[in-house]
């Protein structure tokens, strides 16, 4: 980001900071929300793998989900963790859906994705899938990029 050249573009670009700021403070709220949930449920999923879940959804296994992922080529349009979003396809991960509403998409999707019925994915290797799309790690925040923070501190001055 290069200095701006004058008062205005110098104000002009703090008011459009404000103005992000104030946009995104409740998308963060929800994304760190998110964060301490998955967190807690990766740690009780302890070191096995397993994904715990609420009642009614099957408990799924990261490891086979991966492998699930890759081999029925849902990295194709979603990226290698679920967390592209391209022309074919929006990222999954790591901001899930419920399990129920992924559940019903991928069987019945709407778009170009194809469906995916219990004959070709059972409902196991379905939550292995959601399992391992837990496990994406979130994009560190922008605070913790150091050249970004450089860049920002630059801009502000």
């Amino acid at each position: 980001m290069t200095k701006p050249h004058n008062r205005g573009e110098q104000r002009a670009t703090s008011r459009w900071m404000r103005i992000a700021r104030i946009m995104y403070a409740p998308f963060l709220v929800a994304v760190t929300a998110s964060s301490v949930l998955n967190l807690a449920v990766n740690r009780a999923a302890g070191q096995t793998g397993r994904i715990s879940t609420p009642s009614g959804v099957p408990s799924g296994d990261a490891q086979k989900g991966k492998q699930i992922f890759k081999k029925d080529g849902c990295y194709e349009c979603h990226g290698s963790h679920g967390q592209i979003t391209s022309r074919s396809g929006p990222a999954l991960a790591p901001n899930l859906i419920p399990f129920a509403g992924f559940n019903a998409y991928v069987r019945h999707p709407s778009g170009s994705m194809p469906g995916y019925s219990e004959k070709v994915l059972s409902a196991q290797e379905l939550a292995d899938v959601y399992a391992f799309l837990q496990t994406t790690p979130r994009s560190p925040a922008v605070t913790e990029i150091p050249i970004l923070n450089s860049e920002a501190g630059n801009a502000a001055h």
